[in-house]
């Protein structure tokens, strides 16, 4: 998680934002200057460029599997405000920046579902009108998906049970179908973007899903394979 000032900046389309859309800073890496005395400056030079190809390729894979959420507190506000959630266990409070008649904050995050809470003048408070979640101790937090794309698995023929696991969830939980139309079974969740293996558990049976690719593991057995 990297917090980012309230500053502005050049926008993109690509950019979430929890309470509205937002925009990503345009930010360039930026090298001291090397001395430019003789064989030392060429030799600096070389290796000046190669940091900078080095540290532009460090830069893409972060902005690609990160994705720069925009969190806003509308409310009223004497003191302070913060941003407290799972993303940093509960623990990091980030403050919100005044901005117009809002409060601001920005953070990178990688895909995924979070859980959050403002603090506003030392009192905790969620925002009424976003999406809530109620915990096991029965806390109302707020709740943000960053990057989560929607993905429907379906089972057409007549079956009892059916669930489905994969490398989605690390092949630790096994989601179960609910009835739809006819025989067919389905369910929809939400997961990052990416590749994923999969499988279907039909009556205690592993099955492969007819309807898509599949492809063998290190271990030789086959799955199906899911393109997010």
């Amino acid at each position: 998680m990297h917090a980012k000032g309230s500053g502005s900046g050049s926008t993109t389309p690509n950019v979430y934002s929890y309470a509205e859309e937002g925009g990503r800073d345009s930010e360039e890496f930026v090298l001291s200057p090397v001395s430019d005395e003789g064989a030392d400056y060429h030799e600096s030079s070389r290796e000046d460029r190669i940091l900078r190809k080095k540290e532009k390729r460090m830069k893409a894979q972060i902005s690609e599997s990160t994705v720069e959420v925009r969190f806003v507190w509308s409310g009223p506000v004497k003191e302070a405000v913060y941003l407290v959630g799972d993303f940093a266990g509960w623990v990091e409070r980030v403050p919100l920046e005044p901005k117009g008649n809002v409060f601001l904050a920005t953070l990178d995050l990688e895909p995924g579902l979070y859980r959050f809470k403002y603090i506003v003048d030392g009192e905790w408070k969620h925002d009424e009108r976003r999406r809530t979640h109620v915990d096991e101790r029965g806390n109302v937090n707020n709740e943000v998906r960053v990057g989560l794309k929607p993905v429907r698995f379906v089972w057409r023929t007549g079956a009892k049970e059916v669930g489905v696991t994969g490398s989605f969830c690390g092949w630790k939980h096994v989601i179960n179908l609910v009835p739809g139309s006819g025989e067919e079974r389905k369910v929809s969740i939400m997961v990052p973007p990416g590749v994923y293996e999969y499988k279907f558990i039909v009556d205690g049976q592993w099955r492969l899903d007819s309807n898509a690719p599949s492809r063998k593991n290190a271990a030789g057995h086959w799955n199906s394979v899911l393109r997010v």
